[in-house]
């Protein structure tokens, strides 16, 4: 407290002390000379009713909390509204995939390739893969979308609506669901109203995430204790995805001014209501991170999970560089290695004495989850690729063949559809493979149906068309990048110019 106010609110909190341990001797009685001085020095009117005003007046002074208290709970909501479950979505989650038989205990030890900068869930330095896996094992989203159904399945919210409009959604949220702080306050609809409140926030510096909830979110209303409704500001096939797959965070703990969050909430985390939880002891800067299984889950005891989530503690380590992590692997200090490298799996990985031990099993395992993929994006928007013809003329001159040959030993497959492994995937679609023949019919057919003296394609104008401007933060692409650019300026005239750059001039 500060000001003259909060000084006097002191003076006569002291005085107060002082009062009751003199009251404590009855024999000896502080001498009312003595009182008058006291009160005298300590700037008080010397009266009894002065004093008893005084006492009274505390009750109305505003004193901050600590950082380290959370924000109350919010407990007064509108009247609990009528459930009818069959005016809700309901889906059951497909085959399990995971063992009940699974043990539970033990640590699982991974790797950082480098340090973290931060464990925020938001704000700068937050985008990585692993704080997002971190991330994932603490908190949890409204639904998860379960690929065996190829829909979404409960998770926070048991049942949900999409009205006809498609930009408005309702989730009534699991009653069983707690936060993992000590009073295990249940998961409310605020707290889904401040996790959105928080993802908008332009204070939190991360406008990637806070522009993106801007025009993505109207408005989100509490309806009740447990039900919540998130309009949308424009009707996007990606909304409901979004929304309904956002981690959601306690109201008590993120509800603060950026500032705060930035700085105290640098290297500790909001209590989650998932399975894992870090505690400040397991952040060991700047060598090791681990998150440790709760033991008063809320959803421990669900069918669903059952030989999931087994692990006492998930460890990563400090590694820095791809072989000396795969030393570690194989002197078992890591237990597990994403290899990209198609050489090391086929020339290797059989000759490692783990392997030829039987100790580490070498496996391919196939499945029908949505696969990443990678290869040429196009602008749209500027020529020539705003031509359908000439986007599909350069993929017919992208000799993937050859590569699965000369660099990826025949461990790489064609990828016919953003979406592989579905159902849905381009289904009937006539696969593009290498045809420069085709590639060719396709510009001529677009307007570039001339090669100049020096070898450029051209209009009948002359017109050259534009050097493609590749761009790449790996040395290892670049072997890749050089060949597709021999075949097109072999096959059709099309000069490619190649930079390597680092990762953060990439991103800008």
């Amino acid at each position: 407290m500060t000001g003259a106010r909060g000084r006097r609110a002191c003076a006569l909190l002291t005085l107060a002390a002082l009062l009751l341990l003199a009251n404590c001797d009855k024999k000896q009685p502080a001498p009312p000379a003595d009182r008058a001085e006291a009160w005298k020095n300590l700037g008080v009117a010397p009266s009894e009713e002065a004093f008893d005003k005084g006492v009274a007046d505390l009750a109305k002074a505003k004193i901050d909390p600590p950082a380290s208290i959370p924000f109350p709970a919010r407990t007064e909501f509108p009247p609990d509204l009528p459930f009818d479950p069959s005016k809700w979505i309901l889906n059951q989650p497909g085959p399990d995939v995971n063992d009940p038989r699974a043990k539970k205990g033990g640590t699982l030890r991974l790797a950082f390739a480098e340090w973290l900068p931060t464990v925020r869930t938001e704000g700068a330095n937050s985008r990585s893969s692993a704080l997002s896996d971190i991330h994932g094992m603490i908190y949890e989203p409204l639904l998860v979308y379960d690929v065996t159904i190829e829909d979404y399945v409960p998770r926070l919210a048991t049942h949900w609506q999409i009205d006809e409009d498609k930009q408005t959604f309702r989730f009534r949220l699991d009653p069983r669901a707690r936060w993992g702080d000590p009073e295990r306050t249940p998961v409310t609809a605020d707290d889904v109203l401040a996790t959105f409140e928080h993802l908008q926030n332009p204070d939190r510096k991360d406008p990637g995430t806070s522009e993106r909830y801007q025009e993505l979110i109207e408005k989100v209303r509490v309806l009740d204790r447990l039900t919540v409704e998130v309009k949308t500001n424009k009707r996007e096939w990606r909304s409901f995805l979004m929304i309904a797959t956002a981690s959601i965070y306690p109201a008590r703990y993120i509800r603060m001014d950026g500032e705060t969050y930035l700085s105290d909430w640098n290297w500790k985390l909001p209590p989650g209501s998932g399975p894992y939880e870090l505690r400040p002891e397991d952040i060991k800067k700047p060598a090791s991170l681990s998150i440790r299984r709760r033991t008063d889950w809320w959803s421990a005891g669900d069918e669903r999970f059952a030989g999931m989530f087994n692990f006492d503690e998930i460890r990563w380590d400090v590694v820095r560089g791809d072989e000396l992590l795969y030393q570690k692997f194989l002197a078992g200090e890591v237990d597990v290695f994403l290899n990209s490298i198609a050489q090391k799996w086929v020339d290797e990985v059989d000759k490692a004495r783990p392997v030829a031990m039987g100790w580490v099993q070498k496996r391919k395992i196939y499945t029908l989850n949505p696969n990443g993929f990678g290869g040429y994006v196009f602008n749209m928007r500027e020529a020539p690729f705003d031509d359908r013809d000439v986007r599909l003329a350069f993929a017919h001159l992208v000799n993937r063949e050859k590569m699965f040959a000369k660099f990826f030993f025949y461990q790489y497959d064609y990828i016919d559809s953003y979406f592989p492994g579905q159902s849905w995937a381009r289904p009937g679609a006539q696969p593009i493979r290498y045809d420069p023949a085709e590639a060719r019919r396709l510009l001529a057919q677009a307007g570039w149906t001339e090669r100049d003296r020096e070898g450029f394609l051209a209009r009948k104008d002359g017109t050259r068309f534009p050097t493609l401007e590749i761009q790449y933060a790996s040395q290892g692409f670049q072997r890749i990048h050089a060949a597709v650019k021999e075949d097109l300026w072999r096959e059709a005239g099309i000069k490619m110019d190649l930079t390597l750059l680092d990762g953060p001039s990439i991103t800008r």
